[in-house]
């Protein structure tokens, strides 16, 4: 058991509908408690159940979810996946982990423009 404050996820951006925030929070802490196979089980459950074609629909959804162990209300799954249809009764599994996944902390942005700074330095040289 690990003593000290206890993490909070971020939700990676406010989308202005209360009923759609709380509903990505509540799936993105069900995630979290999963630990590192939360969200990429979920990425990896979406693109193995999608088969290449990058989109699932509603049952597909609901499908991956329970594989990946998180249960999800279904008011609250309805909301995230009229949030995310265009139209074609189907969501982007891309655009769904987008959402999904919390913003990049100020220390680690700070670290990745670092990298790519050095890495676009005309002095840097490698091997």
């Amino acid at each position: 058991r690990r003593d000290g404050p206890r993490k909070t996820v971020q939700m990676a951006e406010g989308s202005g509908d209360p009923e759609l925030d709380a509903a990505v929070a509540k799936l993105q802490g069900l995630l979290y408690r999963r630990g590192p196979l939360g969200l990429k089980g979920l990425e990896r459950g979406l693109a193995h159940i999608s088969r290449g074609a990058g989109c699932v629909d509603r049952a597909d959804l609901d499908t991956v979810l329970g594989f990946c162990g998180v249960t999800l209300g279904e008011e609250e799954a309805s909301t995230i996946f009229r949030a995310l249809d265009r139209g074609s009764a189907v969501v982007n599994c891309a655009e769904l982990v987008q959402r999904l996944r919390p913003p990049l902390s100020g220390g680690m942005e700070g670290a990745v423009r670092e990298v790519f700074d050095t890495l676009e330095d005309p002095t840097f040289k490698t091997g």
